[in-house]
């Protein structure tokens, strides 16, 4: 009997599909067994990889990590060890830049199983029953919020650094793909962040610290919340029977010049300190396959990288349009740097935003300390 430990993230999304494909991956080969532990939302999004990787055979990961990883030698590079014709089907059939997501250099170090980005939810049956329209403009999300008091906007720091990248990229930028010193163009990132801080103004302080999982947990099980602007879209909440209410996710308010989403998701890795990293690799390689993706992974409650499973009529039936809804943004969202020493920028960056919102830096100064985080996390990258 083989046992493998896998870890993934902590929410019914990242863990109930793993389980159900490990279970009938044990089915067909019953002489392994693979035991699947939970790390939390922080864990997973800011959360060292080391240790991670030396416990776990199997590692769901953002893709962020994808350069740290690769430097300090813990994920094997997936390509070197299945046959091509496989890695090319799984490449071709990624959603988005979900497969690029875990490539440094000519390298593949994670399997996209998991794809989201950002969306825009709501409840229509709220809307309808007040007689209001759901927003289509900026504008008209901040005219909302200051007319109902139910509009609702996760502003922790992370989520925080999410809605400034969609915002930049709805206006064209790609920030930290510059190749300079500056993380974004200085125009587009004070918009962004004058934009950031008017939604702020209009949601209240108490957002400060809401995730984007507990905003849909609130509009799913309550009447509180009517509409969320800018966060990570879950087709959980869209199916019947998940909560109480279904909660519909259309394209944000800001697809103008750009995407106006960030690219998120989970990517498998297989752990270079796994003694069973061949029979590790079949099996990631398995879920984030045609086969599972569009059956056992997205009936689970999963949230596929495969864009046969997002286009698969009884996925959207299922999930009230949800994977219809996403895909032309998704398609087209963000990617954020996978540098080495990105991980590191970008919570330090998310605090200094954190501050602005809140009035203790002023949005020159924050900036330009972004600016500088960038410059010293890239030092040796654009050498």
């Amino acid at each position: 009997m083989t046992l493998l430990r896998g870890i993934t993230w902590s929410h019914s999304r990242g863990y109930i599909p793993l389980i159900a494909s490990s279970e009938a991956w044990h089915d067909l080969h019953p002489k392994m067994t693979i035991e699947w532990h939970r790390r939390s939302l922080w864990g997973f999004g800011e959360g060292p990889l080391e240790e991670v990787a030396r416990d776990y055979a199997l590692i769901v990961f953002d893709h962020p990590f994808t350069g740290r990883a690769v430097a300090q030698g813990l994920f094997l590079p997936v390509d070197k060890y299945l046959p091509s014709h496989h890695i090319a089907e799984l490449a071709n059939s990624a959603v988005g830049k979900s497969w690029e997501s875990y490539s440094i250099g000519e390298h593949q170090y994670g399997l996209p199983v998991d794809a989201a980005c950002q969306m825009a939810a709501c409840r229509p049956d709220l809307f309808n029953a007040i007689g209001e329209s759901i927003p289509r403009t900026w504008e008209e999300v901040i005219a909302l919020a200051k007319r109902t008091g139910r509009v609702r906007c996760a502003f922790s720091p992370m989520s925080a650094m999410a809605m400034f990248h969609a915002l930049c990229a709805a206006k064209g930028e790609s920030p930290g793909h510059l190749g300079n010193t500056s993380y974004v163009e200085r125009s587009a990132a004070e918009q962004s962040l004058n934009q950031l801080q008017e939604l702020f103004l209009a949601v209240g302080p108490e957002m400060l610290e809401q995730s984007p999982v507990a905003i849909l947990g609130t509009m799913a099980c309550t009447q509180e919340v009517l509409y969320a602007p800018l966060l990570f879209g879950y087709s959980n909440y869209s199916r019947k029977g998940y909560a109480p209410h279904t909660v519909k996710f259309i394209p944000p308010p800001i697809c103008e010049a750009g995407s106006g989403a960030t690219l998120g998701g989970a990517g498998m890795a297989v752990s270079t300190f796994s003694r069973s990293r061949n029979i590790a690799l079949e099996f990631a390689a398995w879920v984030a396959g045609r086969e599972c993706q569009t059956s056992v992974y997205v009936f689970a409650g999963g949230q596929p990288a495969n864009q046969y499973a997002w286009n698969n009529p009884l996925a959207n039936r299922i999930s009230e349009g949800f994977f219809q809804s996403m895909l032309p943004v998704i398609n087209q969202a963000y990617l954020r740097p996978t540098y080495d020493g990105f991980t590191n920028f970008q919570s330090a960056a998310a605090k200094l935003i954190h501050h602005f919102l809140q009035e203790n830096l002023s949005l020159e100064a924050t900036l330009d300390a972004i600016d500088q985080l960038h410059s010293n996390s890239t030092a040796t990258v654009w050498k």
